[in-house]
């Protein structure tokens, strides 16, 4: 690396000893391949972006989210673009973390629903379930514990994300076998839904809410995007009811329900898949779409809390208010934990810390201001791939009895074969002054939010469309109140159905009680 330095200075250079100095050929040729290729773009637009910011007089650090939830300063982003490939919905995660604290909830499953897929995270302990390693492809990143030969191989920390193929803009249709298929193809923001009026003429999700009376039958965002409900029968019957033999509204219900199950998938493979019971978990719900469907996707898992927070159409965006900086350091230690002396494992540590303590200086966080999170990823003698464990004392015994227990949670048994320690983590965490905390968020009722009307919504298949008000976030007070009713925002619609109640915090953030369904 430093001959070619010094032969080519201009030359965008990157080395896999320094973007990913672990084990695993492959997986650290790939991380490193993607590293390179994303290299003069990010530093591109960074540069770019730092340079109109100051333009227009804004002198803060400008920090960059990054896959596993944290931030990095902009310069360091800019030579890593790789650590930052799937953070698109990190932040929302990391935000729906923090509400779930503020609300005293550590264990939740986030939901976010938006145009394309739809995403879960489990949350344990106020902190999301991570990974080592996924892969990714245009339009979507998969953890690799779910689908292997996907895509592009990253072997960076990200948050566990299950996400499938099931959006706002998802396409509906009948597949060779005459069995009604939503997604994976995405009509996108543009041309979007039918009912967009902009050349698509594919049924999506979207279009089937909007008929059956859940979305707002005019217009969306506020009354700024205006939709053509017309449109919508005639594409329903041409793909959808006339292959099946049904009706429109049969359609749409048919269309609505296949996507909820599909979503409710993506939850159980982060709940069941791994052991959690999801009925002892809150359901936060976040997209422009995730309030929407979160209470008929709860009433199918047994989950009976769910949360809708504030801005929730935009929370990715407001989480990433609330993470701090953050810097993964690893070292790798191929050794039998039984015979791994302590003073062997301190010093490692204290190498790594360190590197930590150097960084955090160089981004000007105080001794008062910096926290240290250590795991080991640990494995039986003789497998390929590792399990993570967190730690604060570094104990071999210790590390092996929490291995031990986190194997038989994720894998239903353990044996007795030795364990191996394969590699030391620590994240470096540098804790933000300004970050947002939602304990302080109080939720201002504007006056002209205060507006009251009802439609007509086909709530239950085979019924009558009932009337149900349609309220905005301010009309909820603490008092729970009954469904079923439509809460409807700029940037999200919030259904609370029959047998459900919802309420409204000092943060704005609407909780609802699932209670049963009335439909038979």
């Amino acid at each position: 690396e430093d001959i070619v330095r010094r032969a080519a200075p201009g030359l965008a250079v990157c080395s896999s000893h320094t973007i990913l100095p672990e084990m695993k050929e492959y997986e650290r040729t790939s991380t490193t391949v993607v590293n390179a290729y994303l290299l003069r773009t990010m530093r591109s637009y960074l540069g770019r972006l730092e340079a109109a910011l100051k333009d227009i007089g804004i002198t803060g650090p400008l920090l960059v989210m990054t896959s596993n939830g944290g931030m990095l300063p902009a310069a360091a982003a800019a030579e890593k673009p790789v650590f930052v490939v799937a953070s698109g919905p990190a932040g929302g995660v990391i935000g729906a973390a923090r509400l779930g604290e503020a609300c005293g909830l550590r264990d939740l499953i986030v939901f976010d629903m938006g145009g394309t897929t739809a995403k879960a995270v489990l949350i344990e302990g106020g902190s999301p379930t991570m990974t080592s390693e996924y892969e990714f492809r245009e339009g979507m990143s998969t953890s690799s514990r779910f689908i292997k030969a996907g895509g592009y191989m990253l072997k960076v920390p990200a948050i566990d994300i299950a996400e499938v193929g099931a959006g706002g803009g998802s396409l509906a249709a009948i597949d060779k076998g005459g069995l009604l298929r939503v997604g994976p193809e995405s009509a996108g923001a543009d041309p979007g839904p039918v009912c967009y009026d902009r050349g698509n003429t594919r049924p999506t999700v979207t279009d089937a809410n909007v008929a059956l009376g859940y979305l707002n039958p005019s217009a969306l965002a506020g009354g700024q995007l205006a939709i053509r409900q017309e449109l919508i029968a005639p594409t329903l019957d041409e793909h959808v009811a006339q292959p099946l033999g049904i009706g429109v509204v049969e359609a749409a219900h048919g269309i609505r329900s296949v996507a909820n199950a599909l979503m409710a998938r993506a939850i159980r493979a982060v709940t069941v898949e791994r052991g959690r019971d999801p009925r002892d978990l809150a359901l936060v719900a976040i997209g422009g779409n995730g309030g929407g469907h979160a209470v008929d996707i709860a009433r199918q898992l047994g989950i009976s809390h769910v949360l809708v927070p504030a801005l929730s159409g935009v929370f990715s965006a407001v989480g990433m208010l609330a993470a701090d900086v953050e810097h993964t350091l690893v070292t790798t230690m191929l050794a039998p934990l039984g015979q791994l002396q302590p003073a062997t494992l301190e010093a490692a540590m204290a190498h790594l810390r360190q590197a930590g303590e150097e960084r955090l200086a160089a981004d000007g966080y105080a001794p008062a201001r910096r926290q240290f999170v250590w795991s080991a990823e640990l494995r039986y003698e003789g497998q390929a791939s590792e399990l993570p464990v967190a730690f604060e004392d570094p104990r071999p015994d210790l590390l092996a009895r929490d291995f031990t227990a986190a194997y038989r949670a994720l894998y239903g048994y353990d044996d007795d074969s030795d364990i191996e320690l394969v590699r030391l983590r620590l994240v470096a965490r540098g804790l933000r002054d300004k970050r947002l905390d939602f304990a302080g968020v109080r939720f201002e009722e504007l006056p002209s939010a205060m507006h009251q009307e009802s439609r007509a919504v086909a709530a239950q298949r085979g019924h009558a469309p009932v009337t149900m008000p349609v309220v905005a976030r301010a009309v909820l007070g603490e008092t729970p109140r009954p469904g079923p009713f439509i809460v409807e925002e700029f940037d999200a619609t919030i259904v609370v159905p029959a047998g459900a109640r919802a309420r409204r915090d000092a943060a704005g953030t609407v909780h609802i009680e699932v209670g049963a369904s009335d439909e038979g």
